[in-house]
């Protein structure tokens, strides 16, 4: 079996949360925390945009396996689970925050709009259904995932798909990480299997994901 191209994932993790990042000239850049919280890592607010473009460095069938909380019992589904293809080349596409869609101790996350080509991403399914961006505090560690609400039954399934994890160990080691769009310091590493339950396929699909808590809006 052909193993995922890490590389790409690599450079798609980071696009993630370099939300809206440029510098107008003769701006300096906001002071960072020396000691950031790992709640500086996962922003979320109403009007936030994200801007990706996920290079694929050749021809790859990417396995979809996200994991579905409702309908109890459904561990895998021939909708949900599966491979798509991408070709060699850039892909470009959008998300935005709206509105808050759940706020606990635990959990908060925000209504999202995704373009066509975030759906086929993320989901692997297209369409225009609800989507969710969520933080969850798991213990000492935060989970950042995207839900979709899939229309395929009343009521919707609903599938997580994991962007990353970090706990309070993670802040002991952080990385400076280099990007077009510039150099990120104080980045903290996740690994993420690209896996769910039910899944069928074996770990050799992990995600790097290199997070910044250098994160500004125009």
């Amino acid at each position: 079996m052909r193993r995922f191209p890490i590389t790409w994932i690599l450079f798609a993790c980071l696009s993630i949360l370099f939300i809206s990042d440029c510098k107008k000239e003769g701006t300096t850049e906001p002071p960072i925390n020396d000691q950031p919280t790992l709640e500086a890592y996962f922003p979320l607010k109403p009007g936030l945009n994200w801007n990706y473009r996920v290079t694929f460095p050749s021809n790859v069938n990417v396995p979809y396996q996200p994991v579905i909380e409702s309908p109890n019992g459904l561990v895998a589904s021939s909708i949900t689970h599966g491979m798509r293809s991408w070709t060699q080349g850039a892909v470009d596409f959008t998300m935005a925050t709206t509105t808050v869609a759940e706020s606990s101790s635990s959990i908060l996350s925000y209504e999202a709009i995704l373009s066509e080509n975030a759906y086929k991403f993320f989901f692997y399914i297209t369409g225009d259904y609800p989507v969710q961006l969520r933080r969850k505090k798991v213990g000492d560690a935060f989970f950042f995932d995207i839900i979709g609400n899939l229309p395929v039954a009343v009521p919707n399934w609903k599938i997580a798909r994991l962007v990353c994890k970090l706990s309070a160990d993670s802040l002991k080691n952080t990385v400076d990480v280099t990007v077009p769009a510039g150099v990120f310091k104080g980045c903290l590493k996740s690994s993420v299997a690209v896996t769910g339950t039910g899944a069928t396929f074996p770990p050799a699909f992990i995600r790097l994901n290199y997070i910044s808590p250098r994160i500004r809006e125009l």
